[in-house]
């Protein structure tokens, strides 16, 4: 009977690993990971998610067809020599860490795309009230501070103080994608072309007196940032 059973046994674990090497992924958005969840689905559901060797050749097999750029496991370069990254121990555990790489560097550029859209929100935001702003200044272009009423000058505060938040807050957004593009996006797809993808990139070079435009001609102040987060938003603040 015992002989019997491992022979069943054998014969399915055979079909499986028929099936399993027939599973393919191209390029589409998250493909590659519905195929490892496919492989480790077919496995628990045939209870063969341990019986299956971790060096069996159908792992390669999968890796292939899968990965087909994968990068090659190495320790020799120079990146591999200073930031090290984890070895796979084996067939197995090679294929579900590429599973993880791609699934890393997706995430990452969806992140990366969500901070562009909030970026590009408040440069909306910062323009209107720029243009809210000014157009108050017409408005009121021949009235002098000292003949100004007290509430005229409180709705002047209001609008600087607006225009100056959403400016501050577009430019740490920037800031943001900038620091996201060269860190977790370029580790995450490097990793995905060598198995030491390199560190971060450097720091970008900013200029002493850059500026930071919204496409529609209007910029940042060119010496220096607003400073909404240490303004007052006392309403009744002294005039």
């Amino acid at each position: 009977m015992a002989a019997m059973r491992e022979a069943f046994a054998d014969g399915e674990r055979s079909i499986v690993k028929s099936i399993l090497a027939q599973i393919t992924a191209g390029d589409e958005h998250r493909a590659k990971e519905v195929a490892c969840e496919t492989v480790a689905s077919l496995l628990m559901a045939n209870k063969l998610l341990y019986a299956l060797s971790p060096d069996d050749a159908i792992w390669q097999t999968l890796a292939r067809n899968v990965f087909p750029d994968a990068p090659k496991v190495e320790n020799e370069s120079c990146w591999a020599q200073n930031w090290p990254m984890p070895t796979p121990a084996n067939d197995m555990d090679y294929f579900y860490m590429m599973g993880a790489r791609h699934r890393r560097a997706r995430l990452a550029r969806e992140q990366l795309d969500d901070l562009d859209k909030k970026k590009n929100a408040y440069n909306w935001a910062y323009r209107w009230a720029h243009q809210k702003l000014s157009d108050w200044w017409r408005e009121h272009e021949d009235v002098r501070w000292h003949e100004m009423p007290s509430g005229k000058k409180q709705e002047l505060k209001k609008l600087r103080r607006a225009r100056d938040r959403m400016d501050w807050i577009r430019n740490q957004l920037d800031e943001a994608v900038e620091f996201h593009e060269d860190t977790e996006v370029h580790v995450a797809e490097s990793n995905l072309k060598a198995w030491h993808g390199g560190p971060r990139l450097p720091p970008r070079v900013r200029r002493s007196h850059a500026v930071v435009g919204d496409g529609h001609g209007n910029w940042s102040p060119p010496h220096v940032w607003p400073q909404y987060p240490v303004s007052s938003d006392d309403e009744h603040q002294s005039e």
